[in-house]
Parts: structure tokens; C-alpha cells; sequence
């Protein structure tokens, strides 16, 4: 296993990309090619053109998505994408001998689609408690509408007023070459950060973008040393192309909801907006939380319980869907960090040591580094890292007080502290219903919420009786 795990791990690192791109490459640069001239500006400007206006239609489709799952990530390299194709399109369009005559916007319209790609990807693989990402993750909608609209209106004020790209000369020395340099340091960047985040998270969407931020790199570099119509030059539209169709494959493979088609219909169409919630998490969020709850045999199906119970006090509390999504997501993942903690400690029969306790209080910031990277949310984020914060200021791991501690954060820990006391435990076997009420009154006010242990005392009560 251990074997066939590092022979995955040589195969999907992206330097392979990186040698077998600039390898073709290399082939097609040799005289025996390079002499080979295809200048088809017909085929170009139709099938450029078209491609590129499908590919914008489905890189916006991957926004709404990302806003929908609540992942900044999905969101900023859809509009990486988004700028990619759209500028793309003005390239296409713009073929000299068509709609245009010679004209600069063929080439700056390139280079401008490299540079947003890059600067979106590298946005994408910042934290997203980085207050920046953060600020703009509050403004999904906006965000995409807004760059999308500007994007559209832009490259129509510069196709009908080509003259104005006489003020960005991308396309010549030497700001190609800086333009060129910048993106290809972005993207190589973006790449590397792209492939530590896949080796703690095994994400799909980690490892494809790995790859496809080094495609974009070798296409650059082709646009800037290739002659046009080349053999050379057309094969960075291949890796472009490339590109986009990675990407629609990887989000597909991770966002995919349910593992048949029925599970997703069911979860599309049910009138429960729980159930509707639940069937919408990615599965691969799912297989991360089966490999944290792995290391802890008395906490199989926790997550899961957690989740469902932390939506169900959400909906009697008026939640909006949107927070109802984030308070699912983040109950889910809220002992994610587990999954860096020794397996003695998680599963010791006694009581622990001071360091073994401290081992295990370090839990919820394993696990909140880990999310940031992965695209989720400030909500779900404070779920995980602070879950275990109480309102008399003694929780942990940051001690902060109760009015300090987010809502969604106190509605999770109520139904958090009752689904572990009615579990067993290494050190204890689990409580009664009634024996967990008990507990629950007398955590009340101190360690929990007051309403909140209320409400889970009406909702529990309902839940058993029938």
C-alpha cells in the first residue's frame, strides 16, 4: 500500500507536467518542425472565438458553484478562468482579415489574459482568514457579477476602439517579457502551493490545479518565444485548452454530490432543506472527515450527528440557508485536526497527562490550518477553530470570551457537548439521554449558552419520543 501511495505521489506531482509540456515543446521547436508555417486565421477566429465564449459560459457557471458551496477557492479560479476565456474571446475575434484589420489587440489581449489567470490562481491559494480574501469572500455575488460585467464591457470598448491598446503595449520589449516573467512566477508559485496543500488534503481540485498552474506557465513562455502560426505557437492554445478542460473535471470529481445519481436527484429535489444541505457536501469533504473519525474508533459518525443536529437548531432558530450551509460545513469538518494527533493519545483508556491534554486541545488548530487552504469560509473556519470555546472564557485553544464567540460557533457547541456525552468514550461509556440533559443544565450559562441548551432540551426531548 505504502508502495503503490509514493508511486501516486511521483505520478501526480507536477513537475511531470512541467517535463512533458516543455518536452513537446522542445520537439516542435527543432528544425524539423519549426520550419512547418500553419497559418489558418480562418479556422483560428471561429474556433478560438466560439471555444473561448463556451469556456467563459461554464468558468462563470464554476463561480456560481463556488459561491453556492461557499469556497473562496472554486470562486477566485473561476474567475482566473473567467478572465482567461473572455479575453480569450477578444483574441479570437480579433483575428486580422475578418472583423478587424492588423491590429495590437490580438496580442495584448493574450498577454492581459495570462496576467489575471495568474493573479487569480495565486489569490486562490491564500488562507481564507487572510483579511483580504476574506473581505472579498463577503462580496462573492459582487465579486463575480461585477468582474464579469467589466470584463464584457471592456473587451467591447477595446474591439470597436482598437487604438486604445496603443496604451498597454504588452506585446513589446521589454514589458512582454516582464509581463511574461510576472505570470510565470505567479503561476510556478501557485503551483507549489497548490501541491502541499493536495498532500495534506488529498483534494483533487488541490492536485489538478497543481497541474494545471504549470501548463499556464509552459503556455506563456511558448507566447512569448514562439513565432505565430508555428507549429510551436498553436500548441499553447492546446494547453489552454488543456487547462480549462482539467479544471472542469477536477471540480466535477469533487463537488460531485452523492455517490450515485439517485443520492444527488434526492438531495436536488427533497423538500427538507436538512437533507438538501447534507446531500450537497462534497463528498471529498466527506472522505476527509472518514479519515479523521479513523484515528478516533469512539467517534465514528460524530461529525455527521453534529452536523445534522447544528442544522436542525439552525432552521428553528431562523438561520438563512447560507448559514445554514456554513454551520453544516463546519460542524462537519470541526474535528478535522484530529487527524494530526497521535492514535494512543486519541484513543488512551485513562486519564491523560498534562501533555497528552495539550496534544489534544492543539486539535482545533490543526484543523483550522488545514480548511484555510482549502477554500472554506470565515464561518465555517471559526466553527472549527473555536468549537470548543466557552462562555466563561475558558475554553480553548484561544480562551476568548463568550460574547466574542460567533453564533453559529455556540449553536454547534451545544449539540457538539451533547452528541459526546451520549457516546461512548475510551475513558467512559456513554451517558442516557436524561443523564446528558442533566450535564447539559448544569453546563448551562457557564460553558454554554443558556437558549441554546434550552432549545436542544425541547428539540432532543421531541426527537426521542418519536
Amino acid at each position: 500500500m505504502e508502495k503503490t501511495s509514493n508511486i501516486r505521489k511521483r505520478v501526480y506531482n507536477p513537475l511531470w507536467s512541467l517535463a512533458i509540456a516543455l518536452g513537446i515543446y522542445g520537439i516542435l521547436s527543432l528544425p524539423a518542425f519549426s520550419n512547418a508555417i500553419y497559418a489558418l486565421p480562418t479556422e483560428h477566429f471561429y474556433i478560438v472565438s466560439l471555444t473561448s465564449i463556451i469556456a467563459a459560459i461554464i468558468s462563470y457557471g464554476m463561480g456560481v458553484s463556488g459561491i453556492r458551496l461557499r469556497n473562496l477557492q472554486v470562486l477566485f479560479v473561476s474567475l482566473g478562468f473567467i478572465s482567461l476565456t473572455l479575453l480569450f474571446s477578444l483574441h479570437g475575434l480579433s483575428t486580422p482579415g475578418f472583423l478587424l484589420g492588423e491590429n495590437m489587440v490580438i496580442g495584448v489581449s493574450v498577454q492581459l489574459s495570462f496576467l489575471f489567470l495568474a493573479l487569480f490562481l495565486m489569490l486562490s491559494t491564500q488562507p481564507s482568514d487572510n483579511r483580504f480574501i476574506s473581505k472579498l469572500g463577503h462580496r462573492s455575488r459582487l465579486l463575480l457579477g461585477g468582474w464579469t460585467l467589466f470584463l464584457i464591457a471592456a473587451a467591447t470598448v477595446i474591439f470597436f476602439n482598437n487604438e486604445l491598446v496603443e496604451w498597454i503595449p504588452l506585446t513589446s520589449i521589454p514589458l512582454n517579457w516582464i509581463s511574461a516573467i510576472i505570470t510565470i512566477f505567479l503561476v510556478i508559485t501557485s503551483s507549489a502551493h497548490y501541491w502541499v496543500s493536495y498532500r495534506h488534503s488529498q483534494f483533487p481540485l488541490q492536485a489538478g490545479l497543481a497541474h494545471v498552474a504549470i501548463l499556464v506557465a509552459v503556455a506563456q513562455l511558448i507566447v512569448i518565444t514562439s513565432n505565430v502560426w508555428h507549429i510551436s505557437w498553436w500548441f499553447y492554445h492546446f494547453l489552454l485548452l488543456l487547462s480549462v478542460l482539467i479544471t472542469i473535471f477536477i471540480l466535477t470529481s469533487q463537488f460531485t454530490f452523492g455517490d450515485t445519481i439517485g443520492l444527488a436527484l434526492q438531495g436536488l429535489l427533497t423538500n427538507n432543506p436538512t437533507d438538501r444541505i447534507m446531500a450537497g457536501i462534497s463528498p471529498k469533504v466527506q472522505a476527509l472527515i472518514t479519515a479523521a473519525e479513523a484515528h478516533d474508533s469512539y467517534t465514528a459518525g460524530h461529525a455527521q450527528r453534529v452536523a445534522l443536529n447544528a442544522v436542525r437548531m439552525g432552521e428553528n432558530l431562523g438561520l438563512s440557508p447560507e448559514e445554514l450551509r456554513a454551520i453544516a460545513q463546519g460542524s462537519l469538518l470541526h474535528d478535522i485536526g484530529k487527524i494530526s494527533i497521535s492514535d494512543t493519545i486519541l484513543n488512551k483508556p485513562g486519564p491523560l497527562t498534562p501533555v497528552e491534554r495539550h496534544a489534544i486541545e492543539k486539535h482545533p488548530i490543526f484543523g483550522y490550518d488545514i480548511c484555510k487552504y482549502l477554500g472554506f469560509m470565515e464561518a465555517e473556519l471559526e466553527i472549527i477553530r473555536w468549537h470548543h470555546e466557552r462562555v466563561n472564557g475558558r475554553g480553548y485553544p484561544d480562551s476568548i470570551p463568550g460574547n466574542q464567540i460567533p453564533m453559529l460557533v455556540q449553536i454547534m457547541a451545544v449539540v457538539d457537548v451533547y452528541d459526546a456525552l451520549t457516546s461512548d468514550r475510551a475513558y467512559r461509556l456513554a451517558m442516557t439521554h436524561e443523564q446528558a440533559i442533566m450535564h447539559l443544565d448544569s453546563f448551562s450559562g457557564l460553558y454554554l449558552r443558556k437558549d441554546y441548551v434550552s432549545l436542544w432540551k425541547k428539540l432532543s426531548s421531541i426527537k426521542k419520543a418519536s
